[in-house]
């Protein structure tokens, strides 16, 4: 029934797929014109224009990656909405997989689908004025490819696993302006933890030198090696919990809920 589901989210928000792809091309075809328009001028296809049009596609899809999952709860944004959802004939984990996979994996599909749009456009124009073109879905694909492999590659799938995993479950806890919300906890709690401990640690050293004790610190070396490593772990766990969290609170979703928090 997840199928269903699915089906009847690509058909009731088929316009907010074409809206959001249509922008993403225009975006990424106006990007990939000017930086390739020194080259026009002087009538060859310009690759490092090219190039670095592709880093801005990666930016731009890292964005909406993000926006996308804090808008996990699409499908209840207004009274209607929550009822006509929570009326299907499924059940409250199909729906929310329903959710997750219309929010990432179809919305990656149309951001692959409008990248490859606007490179055809680039592509004629380019063909017309030098007679030469560069794939911009290729460069784009390319530079994926380089942060998506090896241990640092690891790293960044890690981490992004992890983000993804907190916009999720800020866009199931925030009821109103999830991304903002999101974006505000995900900055201030770790601010807070580390003023707490800076505090906590400067009490210590101010105590230890009343009691004559002295305190050393010993930096290890390639600690930034060992850190990456560390935060490379512990993402996993964390995005497994911000899932299942994710999901507790949208079993728990009500017609009435509070002003700001499901």
């Amino acid at each position: 029934r997840i199928q269903q589901v699915l089906t009847w989210n690509i058909i009731g928000y088929k316009r907010d797929l074409i809206n959001q792809a249509l922008t993403l091309a225009a975006l990424s075809f106006l990007f990939a014109f000017f930086h390739s328009f020194g080259g026009y001028a002087e009538g060859i296809a310009d690759w490092e224009g090219i190039k670095e049009s592709a880093v801005i596609n990666v930016i731009m899809i890292a964005v909406l990656f993000i926006l996308n999952a804090s808008n996990i709860l699409f499908t209840t944004r207004t009274r209607n909405e929550f009822v006509n959802f929570m009326m299907l004939p499924a059940t409250h984990a199909e729906k929310f997989c329903s959710n997750f996979i219309f929010q990432t994996v179809i919305r990656f599909v149309c951001m692959i689908a409008s990248i490859m749009l606007a490179d055809a456009l680039q592509a004629i124009i380019s063909l017309i004025i030098t007679h030469d073109a560069y794939s911009l879905t290729l460069a784009t694909a390319n530079v994926l490819y380089k942060n998506m492999t090896g241990l640092e590659g690891l790293q960044n799938i890690a981490g992004a696993l992890g983000l993804h995993s907190t916009f999720i479950l800020g866009g199931c806890f925030f009821r109103k302006r999830q991304t903002l919300f999101t974006l505000l906890a995900w900055i201030g709690i770790p601010l807070l933890i580390a003023i707490v401990v800076g505090f906590v640690g400067y009490g210590v050293v101010s105590l230890a030198d009343k009691l004559n004790y002295s305190i050393t610190v010993e930096i290890i070396p390639e600690w930034e090696k060992y850190a990456d490593i560390a935060g490379t772990v512990i993402n996993v766990p964390w995005a497994t919990l911000c899932y299942w969290l994710s999901y507790r609170i949208f079993r728990r979703l009500q017609f009435i809920n509070n002003r700001f928090f499901n």
